[in-house]
């Protein structure tokens, strides 16, 4: 049975990676909740590198106190504390609720607004590991399982992804140079997204796609296999102008 998520929900704010950044945070959310009746959501989604780490989802909540009727729901990035997360109870609905309006949407969540079916599919491959510590600011389980894959497939198609990560078969816009990364972590990081993430999209044929990951604002047209047609939006990160990180999705 899919679960129908805050059911009242007509337009929905996409955001970009926020890397536990609290002032940026809350321009985010009087931008997506309060700065201009036009751009008024009544939910975030946010698409990965949310920022949990310490007490950020309790801060998050604090910065909603203006905002009594609005909730921010995240997909999970690379980088999370995956280990303190994957620990908070998930309730009989799928949802980790970590404060009262700060959900957690786990990987292979399903959940309808409106006539949209829409999916969270997190996690994505940390290409700067090699300058992190494991089980302290990188953790094995950015990486999707098995287990999680086939939860994300399992329920067929569905119209919207909300992913960490993009899919496959086309060269993401404004990536830094080759040497950046190194360059095992870098093939890690393509061949997890041509075959974890394409697949995810081949098995479930999405209309639109929004993802992070990349600190880049770009749109790209892909084809599923079938033929179908999908929107792929990428979103930009904290500390850029809003309009980039911010996308405004009307359900209705």
């Amino acid at each position: 049975m899919i679960n129908t998520l805050l059911p009242h929900t007509k337009r929905v704010a996409v955001v970009g990676d926020l890397h536990g950044n609290s002032v940026y945070t809350r321009k985010v959310l009087r931008y997506a909740f309060g700065d201009r009746d036009e751009s008024d959501a009544d939910v975030i989604v946010q698409v990965g590198d949310f920022g949990y780490w310490g007490n950020f989802a309790q801060a998050v909540e604090n910065l909603l106190e203006p905002y009594p009727d609005k909730y921010v729901l995240f997909v999970d990035g690379n980088h999370e504390h995956h280990t303190r997360l994957n620990m908070q109870p998930v309730d009989d609905d799928g949802v980790r609720r970590l404060t009262e309006h700060v959900w957690h949407l786990p990987r292979g969540f399903r959940w309808q607004w409106g006539e949209k079916e829409c999916l969270a599919a997190g996690g994505a491959i940390s290409v700067d590991r090699a300058w992190r510590e494991q089980n302290y600011d990188w953790f094995a389980s950015e990486r999707m399982t098995p287990e999680e894959w086939l939860r994300c497939v399992e329920g067929g198609k569905v119209d919207i992804v909300f992913a960490h990560d993009a899919p496959g078969g086309y060269t993401i816009p404004g990536l830094p140079p080759a040497n950046t990364f190194p360059a095992n972590a870098i093939a890690d990081a393509e061949e997890y997204r041509a075959t974890t993430m394409q697949s995810i999209g081949e098995r479930t044929e999405p209309e639109l796609w929004f993802h992070g990951h990349y600190h880049t604002e770009y749109e790209e047209m892909v084809f599923w296999d079938s033929g179908m047609p999908c929107t792929v939006q990428g979103l930009d990160c904290d500390q850029n102008p809003l309009p980039r990180v911010v996308k405004f999705l009307d359900l209705a």
